[in-house]
């Protein structure tokens, strides 16, 4: 997979509760806000965020309009967000929101799923156990697997599959993400789900091509890491987390364990009360269940807090800042020093003249989630959000902390519009196989005369026509460029570089 499918397959009225370390309370700026805690110098920029939302794209002749957080959360059926910001390498503010409409227990120590953000916590745990002696990420993983022996494919021994390259998408390992498991359902075990037992949603573990050379998205490639990590510790794979960075960095609030619904919000004398915020779907409904498991738990099995995923971020900022009592500086830059085709380990890595930036997606059915951080400067955010709509608001989120803290990534851009025929918005209407790989479709709203790009995942783009270099349209709110090479049955067109053909 390229890179272009890599970024697709990582690729939403409110009370309001403060999740702050420390400061003052001030009024709440939104209508059915409650008082919160910020920082003593964080009032009035949080305000003006808050009540400041800006979408990616800006059309000329046309005022920009703003949002609240409120009506964001209205707009796309979105029921709570967890948000931390981050300025000069501390936690700023942070909050949850809870819309009207959710009578969950959603509070600050509330756990959403991370979905892929679960990745770059098994990176860094894997740094640290290899700083500490007790593996080399470099070595030949059939050299740690005891319970799970690889299929024959393109490693060689002068090429074999490492914890490195698994880590780092690029062990030549089937691609693809997983949809995780309804509750109830039969749940295979990670080494099941390797082999492609019955009860396994993901095609078995297959090397497609030479291992170290080609950047392609796996999750599979990180569930052989889980299993190996679990062969060398002789733990379960939570446990091993816990030990190497969860604990460690204080994320009290994190976990690779899936919830016992006995626990949830019902303590007893031996398990603490866990809030869980359950996912729902792009219509505003909560998932069968409440969530799905996740057994991929290196991967996308990971449940957290904005909190704790920023405390995350800023000690990779303190590492690369040799501030760190768990990286090193040499370690960090040595990570960095690891980029193929603009990521790193799973991170998009981002230069802007002096500035290194390290930006991370993730979504689970039901969750969307991301987190970035400039590592020259502290300045960040994460977001974590229960709701399949939640892409789109988290793009919004970055842009308005990138204008409102002069960020030098997630600036906006400024497009035209064009007027479109209806009988040919009507015409684009329709599915596309993208790549060879993914089923997309395009819908025609009579309503609002305007066609949507739908994702297998979910998402669901509105898509808005602009002037440029052939029929282009724009997803407003992510930037997103679709751009149509003809208006009639054989219809093509191209999004994220890659080209989706009209299946017939």
């Amino acid at each position: 997979m390229n890179k272009a499918s890599y970024l697709l397959a990582i690729a939403a009225s409110i009370s309001l509760t403060s999740c702050s370390v420390s400061g003052t309370k001030s009024e709440a700026t939104l209508r059915t806000a409650s008082v919160c805690f910020s920082t003593n110098s964080s009032a009035d920029i949080k305000a003006q965020f808050e009540n400041g939302i800006v979408s990616k794209t800006i059309f000329t002749n046309k005022e920009e309009s703003l949002s609240s957080i409120e009506e964001r959360l209205e707009d796309l059926n979105i029921p709570s967000l967890s948000l931390a910001v981050m300025n000069d390498g501390v936690i700023e503010w942070s909050a949850i929101y809870n819309s009207p409409s959710n009578k969950a227990l959603i509070d600050c120590n509330t756990r959403y799923q991370v979905a892929s953000l679960s990745k770059p916590v098994t990176v860094m745990a894997a740094i640290r156990m290899q700083s500490n002696g007790y593996i080399d990420l470099n070595e030949n993983i059939e050299n740690y697997l005891k319970s799970y022996k690889l299929p024959k494919g393109k490693q060689t021994k002068s090429a074999p599959i490492t914890i490195k390259n698994t880590l780092d998408h690029s062990s030549g390992i089937n691609s693809g993400g997983f949809l995780g498991y309804e509750q109830g359902s039969p749940i295979p075990s990670d080494i099941e789900i390797l082999k492609g037992n019955k009860h396994s949603n993901s095609a078995p573990l297959s090397i497609a091509s030479k291992p170290g050379v080609q950047l392609a998205y796996s999750g599979t490639a990180y569930t052989l890491a889980q299993v190996a990590l679990k062969d060398i510790f002789k733990k379960d794979f939570s446990s091993i987390m816990d030990k190497w960075i969860l604990t460690p960095l204080g994320m009290e609030n994190s976990s690779y364990r899936s919830p016992d619904i006995s626990s949830i919000n019902q303590p007893d004398s031996k398990i603490k009360a866990i809030s869980i915020a359950k996912g729902h779907d792009s219509g505003g409904k909560e998932i069968e269940g409440g969530w799905r498991v996740h057994p991929e738990l290196a991967a996308a099995g990971m449940w957290s807090n904005a909190n704790d995923m920023a405390t995350f971020m800023l000690e990779i900022y303190k590492g690369y800042q040799g501030k760190s009592t768990l990286f090193s500086q040499s370690e960090i830059k040595q990570m960095l020093e690891n980029e193929k085709d603009g990521h790193v380990y799973g991170f998009i890595l981002n230069h802007e003249g002096d500035d290194i930036t390290l930006t991370h997606f993730g979504g689970n059915v039901g969750y969307r989630a991301g987190m970035t951080i400039s590592l020259t400067t502290g300045d960040g955010l994460v977001y974590l959000l229960n709701s399949d709509n939640g892409a789109a608001l988290g793009n919004q989120l970055m842009m308005t902390a990138s204008k409102l803290y002069d960020w030098s990534s997630f600036k906006q851009i400024i497009k035209t519009k064009r007027e479109a025929k209806i009988e040919i918005l009507k015409s684009l209407a329709g599915n596309y196989l993208w790549n060879e790989q993914l089923e997309l479709s395009i819908s025609y709203d009579d309503e609002h005369q305007q066609i949507s790009l739908h994702f297998p995942n979910g998402d669901q783009y509105k898509l808005t026509p602009i002037k440029g270099v052939g029929k282009s349209f724009i997803h407003q709110d992510t930037a997103t460029l679709v751009s149509f090479n003809s208006w009639d049955k054989e219809t093509e067109f191209t999004v994220y570089g890659q080209l989706a053909v009209r299946m017939k």
